[in-house]
């Protein structure tokens, strides 16, 4: 109760009753408010204002809020479904199926519950995300707030006792999946600063850029580090003027490099040299499990989010001492595998498969208009922060509910807002 009467549960309840109202004036806000409160759940407000989720429940609130409000503006939002959100509620169908057929609750876990609630925001996105404009605002969104997470744990990092980028306490807040969303920060902020004119924007969004690549660096991340090495090369790749971030890449290595300590630098060669790390000995032995799961139950699986209680049994002998009940899988395809079987791995695949296609085709058919071609860039960089993100899940697992069906939908929203603005060229 000490929260509710303190001045940030003032706060809190203030900026929540401004939200509501805002919400019901324009489904836009609400969903705002709505992203803006899971991406700040781990790394802020669960030690700021621990009520603001087990007693208030505020994310599943404006979720509901927005799908309201959303139907009370269904004159300007018009329903409209694409063929990811299909996907989306098939694969729904299957986690459930799987729950189903293992003798499981379908609804007795939350990887059934969560991922109903990401099919409803990957509804909300697609439909209200319509315009250039809205996207670009949910964007910069997505960027000042992430660098306000990731200047927050890096003064911690500063004046704490901690040798990594988290702050003790943050029990919840996994550091990869920390590192994961600043993975896909690192696009938006670059394709933004490409496009941008104004000098101080540019400056800023530059700050950004190197904030989420050090906050990489700082959480330790091996997951990270590989997805980060893999988003820069497709931010050159698909770069006209590759000297442009090839240059910039280089000082920001050499800013941070400078810094890094050596601890990192030995663990960033346990990658290669992974059978001297207890840790990822413990992720190769449940891969190898995953494996011999799906072997057994090729179809449907063992159930979604039934790896942690059934897979000891599948972990080779050789591997066992690297093991414990209840240990998570880190891999999300392999998680999707075994957890649902080839009939969901086929349905997920396709998912992923569907948007990053097209938007390599839209691209292409953009970049040669000079009107389409701001768009075909925010389409590519929101494709290649959902990209970052991906290969960063393949080290968490991010199957359910993660930050994955945040980007994935706006990767689809900005997909429509090409072929629309396509269609109104001809």
């Amino acid at each position: 109760m000490e929260y509710f009467i303190s001045l940030r549960g003032i706060l809190v309840l203030i900026l929540s009753a401004a939200g509501i109202i805002l919400t019901f004036k324009n489904p836009k806000f609400g969903l705002i408010t709505y992203i803006i409160l899971l991406f700040a759940k781990d790394p802020f407000l669960l030690a700021w204002f621990p009520p603001s989720y087990p007693t208030l429940h505020l994310p599943k609130i404006f979720g509901i809020l927005t799908l309201i409000s959303l139907f009370i503006h269904s004159k300007d939002y018009p329903p409209r479904l694409s063929l990811q959100f299909l996907l989306m509620i098939l694969f729904f169908i299957v986690i459930c199926l799987s729950r189903y057929l293992n003798d499981t609750a379908i609804f007795g876990h939350k990887a059934s519950i969560e991922f109903f609630k990401m099919c409803v925001l990957f509804y909300l996105i697609t439909n209200i995300i319509r315009d250039k404009k809205s996207f670009e605002e949910v964007i910069w969104v997505l960027i000042i707030l992430n660098l306000f997470l990731t200047l927050y744990h890096y003064y911690y990092y500063k004046t704490g006792w901690q040798s990594i980028f988290v702050v003790p306490g943050y029990r919840t807040l996994d550091r990869n999946g920390f590192a994961a969303t600043l993975v896909a920060m690192c696009p938006l902020a670059y394709v933004f600063l490409r496009e941008r004119k104004h000098l101080l924007v540019r400056i800023i969004l530059g700050f950004c850029l190197f904030s989420f690549i050090g906050g990489v660096i700082l959480t330790r991340s091996r997951g990270g580090f590989l997805a980060l090495v893999i988003t820069s090369f497709l931010l050159i790749l698909q770069d006209k003027k590759k000297t442009v971030p090839i240059f910039l890449f280089l000082i920001m290595g050499f800013l941070i490099g400078t810094r890094i300590s050596e601890k990192y630098i030995n663990r960033i060669k346990t990658i290669v040299q992974y059978e001297s790390d207890p840790s990822a000995m413990r992720r190769v032995a449940v891969n190898y499990a995953a494996i011999n799961m799906l072997k057994e139950r090729p179809i449907i699986g063992f159930g979604a989010g039934n790896f942690n209680d059934m897979f000891l049994p599948y972990v080779p002998e050789d591997l066992k001492e690297y093991t414990e009940p209840g240990v998570s899988i880190h891999n999300t395809v392999l998680q999707v595998a075994s957890e649902t079987g080839f009939l969901g791995l086929i349905i997920f695949t396709l998912l992923i498969g569907k948007t990053l296609f097209g938007v390599i085709k839209l691209r292409k058919l953009c970049l040669n208009n000079e009107q389409l071609e701001p768009l075909a860039y925010m389409a590519t960089g929101i494709a290649m922060a959902f990209l970052g993100y991906f290969a960063a899940c393949q080290f968490i697992p991010g199957a359910y509910y993660s930050y994955l069906y945040i980007f994935l939908p706006l990767t689809t929203a900005a997909l429509q807002i090409v072929r629309n603005s396509l269609a109104e060229n001809r």
